[in-house]
C-alpha cells in the first residue's frame, strides 16, 4: 500500500511540474512578446519625434511663405513629403503595436487561465487531501502526502503568478503609454480582470497555504505543556514576513481532560470527529449516526496504528455484533449511532462498546503487542464459539480471547479432558501481565501445549519466554534468595492422569498450606470457582489463578509438593 502510495505520490508530482512547466513556457512566450513590443514602442516614440520634428517645420515654413505671400518653395515641398512619409510609418507602427499588444493581453489571458486549475488541484484537492489524511493520522493513517512535495509547488505556483502578474503590470504600462496616440478601452477592462484574477490567486495562495504541520495532542490534560509547528507554504516568496499580514488556521480539534480516566471517553470523541468531520465545519459538529462499514475502518485503523496488526473480517463482524446487540446481520449498510458506539452500556455490562474496545486495545499495546502480531491471540471470538471449536481437538490445546466481562482483559481457554471438556481461566488484566508476561505465565502451565489449531506452544510464544534466573543471580549482597512469581490454577498441576493435570475434579475448590521454612512464610490460599457470565453457554466455569512465590533453588523439596 505504501508502495503504490509512493508511485501514485511521484506521478502526481510529475504530472504537476509538467504543468508548470508548460506554464512557464507560455510566460516565456509571453515575455517574448513584451520584448518585441517594448521595442517597437521605442521604435515608435523614435518615429513620433520625427514625424512631429517635420510637423513644426513644416508649419514653420508655412508660416513665412504666407506672411510674405511666397510661392511653395522645393523646401517646403520636401519637408511636407518627409513629414507624410513619417506619418505613414507612423501609422503603420501603430497598427503593429495595437495589435502586438492585443496578442499580448491575450496571451496573459491564456496563461492566467493555465494557472487556475494548478492552484485549484495543488489547494482544493491535494492540500484539502493532505490536511484529511493529518487528521485521520490521529485514528492511525500512516501514508500521508509529503508536505515537502506540496510545499515545492507552492513555492514554483507563486512565482508563476507573480511573472504572469508582473507582465500583467507591463502590459497595463504599454496601455497607458499609448493612450496618447491611440484608445484601447477594451483592453484597458481586460487588463484590469487579469490583475484582479491574479491578485486573488496569491491571497488564496498565502491564506491557503498557512498550514500547522505539527498539530497539538487531540487529548490533552489540563495544565500540560504541548508543542505545535506552523508552516507558510510559499516560503519567502512574497516577503510576507516584512509586511506581517493577519494569516491564522484552525488546529484539529483538542479535548481537554482532568483525569486519566477521561481517557476512553475523550478518544471515543476524537476518533468519531476525525473519521467523520467534514473540513470547513464548525468544530465537533458530526454527524449522529454513520454506517457501519465507516466505524469498522476507523477503528481497525486505530487498532492497527496502535498494536501492529489490524482486524480481521471475523474479528471486525464479532465487533458488530457486540456494538449493534445483535448477530447474523447485514451489518455494513446499517447506521450505528454515538450513544451506541459510547453512551450506552453493553447488555448486562457496567461498560459501553467503547470503553470495552478501548481497553482490550490498550491492553493489546501495551502487553500482548508481539503476540498479536504474530497472530498467536485470537482475541475477538465468543466465549461459545471458542469452546466450539475446541471440543473438536486434542487435550491441551488453548486459544487467547479477549474476556467479555471485563475490561481490558485476555483469558485462555482449553481442552482438558477425554471428553473434550473446555475450560477457561479467569481473565489475565494489565496488572496481571505487567507483574509477569503472557508467555511465562502459559509457560506456568504445562497442561497447555498447543495453540490452536496445532501449533506448539513453545513455538509460538517461546521467543517471549523470560530466562529463568539462576542461583547465583537470584542471591543478592545482603545474602536473601530473590523469589520468582509463578502462575499456578488451583486443582491442575503439570502431570496427571490421561495429560489432565488435574488434582481432582476441577470444580472442587483447592486449599493449598504452603509450610514454613527457610524461604519464607506462605500463608494458607483458597480457591474460588469463578465463571464468566455467557447467555449461551453456563456449562464451563473459568478458574482462577493464584501467583505463586516460587524459589529459584534447584532443590524444591522444602516446598510442598501441590504447589506446583
Amino acid at each position: 500500500m505504501e508502495v503504490n502510495g509512493k508511485i501514485s505520490q511521484e506521478s502526481e508530482n510529475n504530472e504537476i511540474m509538467q504543468q508548470m512547466e508548460l506554464i512557464s513556457n507560455h510566460a516565456d512566450g509571453t515575455n517574448e512578446i513584451r520584448l518585441t513590443i517594448q521595442s517597437d514602442i521605442d521604435s515608435f516614440n523614435a518615429l513620433y519625434s520625427e514625424c512631429a520634428k517635420y510637423t513644426q517645420q513644416v508649419q514653420y515654413a508655412k508660416s513665412q511663405r504666407m506672411s510674405s505671400n511666397l510661392v511653395l518653395s522645393e523646401i517646403e515641398c520636401k519637408l511636407i513629403q518627409e513629414k507624410e512619409l513619417y506619418q505613414g510609418q507612423l501609422k503603420a507602427k501603430s497598427l503593429t503595436l495595437n495589435n502586438s499588444l492585443s496578442v499580448y493581453i491575450n496571451k496573459l489571458h491564456e496563461l492566467t487561465n493555465l494557472i487556475n486549475p494548478v492552484q485549484v488541484y495543488i489547494i482544493d484537492k491535494s492540500l484539502i487531501q493532505w490536511k484529511r489524511q493529518q487528521q485521520l493520522a490521529g485514528n492511525g493513517y500512516k501514508c500521508m502526502k509529503d508536505i515537502d512535495v506540496i510545499q515545492t509547488w507552492c513555492e514554483k505556483l507563486c512565482d508563476l503568478i507573480w511573472i504572469a502578474r508582473s507582465q500583467i503590470k507591463e502590459a497595463d504600462r504599454f496601455r497607458v503609454n499609448l493612450s496618447p496616440y491611440f484608445e484601447l478601452p477594451q483592453s484597458c477592462e481586460i487588463i484590469n480582470t487579469l490583475l484582479n484574477m491574479t491578485t486573488q490567486y496569491l491571497s488564496s495562495l498565502v491564506t491557503s497555504t498557512f498550514v500547522i504541520i505539527t498539530q497539538p495532542p487531540q487529548v490533552l490534560k489540563t495544565n500540560t505543556r504541548f508543542l505545535a509547528e506552523v508552516r507558510l507554504l510559499i516560503g519567502g516568496k512574497l516577503n510576507i514576513h516584512k509586511t506581517s499580514p493577519v494569516v491564522w488556521n484552525l488546529s484539529l480539534p483538542v479535548v481537554v481532560i482532568v483525569h486519566g480516566n477521561q481517557d476512553p471517553h475523550a478518544w471515543a470523541t476524537v476518533i468519531w470527529d476525525n473519521a467523520f468531520a467534514k473540513l470547513g465545519r464548525v468544530p465537533f459538529n458530526v454527524p449522529d449516526k454513520v454506517p457501519w462499514k465507516s466505524v469498522a475502518e476507523a477503528i481497525n485503523m486505530k487498532f492497527s496504528a496502535a498494536t501492529g496488526r489490524g482486524l480481521s473480517e471475523d474479528s471486525l463482524i464479532f465487533l458488530a455484533e457486540k456494538a449493534f446487540r445483535m448477530q447474523n446481520m447485514a451489518f455494513n449498510n446499517m447506521l450505528i449511532s454515538w450513544s451506541q458506539f459510547c453512551k450506552e452500556p453493553l447488555p448486562q455490562r457496567s461498560f459501553t462498546f467503547w470503553e470495552w474496545f478501548y481497553s482490550v486495545m490498550k491492553l493489546t499495546k501495551e502487553h500482548l503487542k508481539g503476540p498479536w502480531m504474530d497472530g498467536s491471540i485470537m482475541g475477538f471470538i465468543r466465549k461459545s464459539d471458542a469452546e466450539n471449536m475446541l471440543t473438536r481437538y486434542a487435550t491441551g490445546t488453548f486459544l487467547l480471547r479477549f474476556s467479555d466481562s471485563e475490561l481490558g482483559g485476555l483469558t485462555v481457554a482449553w481442552t482438558a479432558s477425554n471428553d473434550y471438556e473446555v475450560f477457561s481461566l479467569h481473565p489475565f488484566s494489565a496488572k496481571d501481565l505487567s507483574i509477569r508476561n503472557l508467555a511465562d505465565r502459559l509457560l506456568d502451565l504445562p497442561y497447555l501445549t498447543k495453540l490452536y489449531p496445532n501449533i506448539d506452544k513453545d513455538l509460538a510464544f517461546g521467543k517471549y519466554y523470560t530466562q529463568s534466573p539462576n542461583i547465583s543471580k537470584s542471591v543478592t549482597n545482603n545474602g536473601y534468595v530473590k523469589p520468582l512469581l509463578v502462575t499456578h490454577v488451583p486443582g491442575w498441576s503439570g502431570s496427571g492422569t490421561n495429560g489432565q493435570g488435574m488434582n481432582s475434579y476441577p470444580n472442587t475448590p483447592q486449599n493449598h498450606m504452603f509450610h514454613e521454612n527457610s524461604l519464607g512464610n506462605y500463608s494458607t490460599k483458597e480457591a474460588s470457582v469463578y465463571s464468566e457470565p455467557d447467555n449461551n453457554v453456563t456449562a464451563f466455569g473459568n478458574y482462577p489463578l493464584e501467583m505463586e512465590f516460587c524459589s529459584s533453588l534447584d532443590d524444591m523439596s522444602q516446598i510442598d509438593g501441590s504447589f506446583f
